[in-house]
């Protein structure tokens, strides 16, 4: 009988043994299959066979198809920031794509035009930028309400981010930007050819704000909004913020 006995817990544990065994060879094949299948996934299955695009008013959808070639690859590796950094060159008004997925095979893209937000201005001719920093065109005049910019050493190419020849440089000019625009100021001109005579032309050229270098220029603009909600509106001349300081916080107009 203790024989019997040992032969049967044996045989008990050999059959918990076989099942552990084929669960775990299970559990394997499993994690192998689905290793496979994710990797074909994203190489050999999935290509995009249909693609549809969206409206723009800078580019026709024949233009957009020629230029977004995205057929023939996987719909689960598109990536809108890549398709959008090899199209912008050939397509620069081009402000952002959205790739709406459906799936087998079928991708529908959505564009948003880039607006000219400023144009640097460089021996006669006028590259035309959008808030985001791309240059988007160069035209032999400037479009109407956009911003004129004047800066020594400014690497321009269409399709590309404006190249400053010094960070602060466009700290600067963003923080002149964003600062008169947040008082609702509206910006003619920024000279920023010589960088301790910051000027810049507001308000229909009715004034010509000298803000001397970059320091505290947050500041300037803020104090300049100030000046400006008490003069008259038939007001014109230069307004001198060179010499603000916190310490001594003045501006003074020379009157035309």
């Amino acid at each position: 009988m203790p024989n019997d006995s040992v032969a049967k817990r044996r045989a008990i544990r050999r059959k918990k043994a076989r099942k552990k065994h084929l669960i775990t060879g299970f559990i394997i094949f499993l994690i192998v299959g689905l290793s496979v299948f994710i990797a074909l996934s994203f190489t050999l299955l999935f290509p995009v066979k249909n693609v549809e695009f969206g409206e723009s008013q800078m580019y026709s959808k024949e233009q957009l198809a020629q230029n977004i070639q995205i057929k023939g690859k996987n719909i689960f590796t598109l990536s809108e920031s890549k398709i959008l950094l090899s199209v912008r060159k050939k397509l620069p008004y081009i402000a952002t794509i959205k790739i709406k997925r459906k799936f087998p095979d079928t991708v529908t893209v959505s564009v948003t035009d880039a607006k000219e937000y400023a144009a640097f201005s460089v021996k006669g001719k006028y590259y035309l930028i959008d808030d985001e920093g791309y240059v988007l065109s160069q035209k032999s005049s400037k479009p109407a309400g956009t911003v004129e910019i004047k800066m020594n050493s400014v690497d321009l190419n269409v399709g590309e981010e404006v190249k400053y020849p010094k960070e602060t440089n466009k700290e600067t000019l963003d923080t002149i930007m964003n600062s008169l625009s947040a008082n609702s100021i509206k910006i003619d001109y920024i000279d920023m050819t010589l960088q301790s005579q910051i000027t810049v032309g507001i308000m229909n050229k009715r004034f010509k704000v000298n803000f001397g270098t970059k320091q505290n220029i947050d500041k300037k603009a803020n104090h300049l909004a100030a000046m400006l909600k008490k003069m008259s509106s038939d007001a014109k001349g230069t307004i001198n913020l060179s010499v603000w300081s916190e310490n001594d916080p003045t501006g003074i107009l020379v009157k035309e």
